[in-house]
This record gives structure tokens, C-alpha cells and sequence, in this order.
């Protein structure tokens, strides 16, 4: 291996150094496909367990297996991985990860407003008028 070589690592591996304090790591490249890397801030947290566990309908006492509630389960489990712009110097690991808990709030309000799966079903309203917006 030559001595200029970059060392690759699955972002998976970092997991095991995830806890619930926001931990910033060294500055590294990212990148997807190994060409045009890209120089990044890295900030690695995982939140701390809810203790949120979903029910059967039919039998309240027993946890759902079912495969939607199972990957939303490992989803909420998994760390996050965040990265920034290393120009991005004066927020805190610990600020990065509250702005990005922030715009998760953010999108997920949106979501549950337009979809008719999830909220309001403002994506079935075909209205485009501020004031008719507005009395929905």
C-alpha cells in the first residue's frame, strides 16, 4: 500500500463511539463512491433511549413485531452521523446537533401538514390562495 494511500472507514464503525454527549471527530474527507472527496466536520451523537415501545392493538401488553414498528424502532436507536462544513467553525458539536434536532422538527411539521397519510392533508387541498390558506 503506498504511503500516500487514504484509510476508508464505513461510517457504521464510528456507531461504537457514539454516546449521548455530542462528540466532534477529527476533521476527515467524505464522500460516497470514493472520488471527489470532500473535507467535512463530523459530529457523532446518539440520543438517549425514549423507552417508547409499540403495542398490538388486540393485546396491549405485547410489543408489536411488526416490520414497520421493528425499523422504526432501529432507526431511533441508530446515532447520528452529522456533518458539516468545516467553515462551520464556530457552532459547538453540542449546537450542530440541537440545529439539526431543530430542522427534523421542522421537516417533520411540514410533512404532517401536506400529507394525508400523516396530518392535515393540505397536499389534497387544491387551494393556492394566502387568504383561502389562511381559514383552512
Amino acid at each position: 500500500m503506498p504511503d500516500d494511500a487514504v484509510q476508508w472507514i464505513d461510517s457504521r464503525r464510528l456507531h461504537a463511539l457514539a454516546s449521548n454527549r455530542a462528540r466532534e471527530l477529527p476533521p476527515m474527507q467524505a464522500n460516497r463512491n470514493r472520488s471527489d472527496p470532500l473535507d467535512c466536520r463530523l459530529v457523532l451523537y446518539a440520543k438517549t433511549p425514549q423507552g417508547r415501545q409499540q403495542r398490538n392493538r388486540r393485546s396491549p401488553a405485547k410489543v408489536s413485531r411488526a416490520s414497520s414498528s421493528l425499523k422504526a424502532a432501529a432507526r431511533e436507536r441508530e446515532p447520528w452521523l452529522i456533518v458539516a462544513s468545516p467553515q462551520l467553525h464556530a457552532p459547538s458539536a453540542k449546537q450542530l446537533v440541537n440545529l439539526y434536532a431543530r430542522r427534523m422538527q421542522i421537516e417533520l411539521a411540514f410533512r404532517d401538514l401536506k400529507s394525508h397519510r400523516y396530518g392535515q392533508a393540505m397536499e389534497d387541498s387544491l387551494t393556492r390562495r394566502g387568504e383561502r390558506l389562511q381559514i383552512l
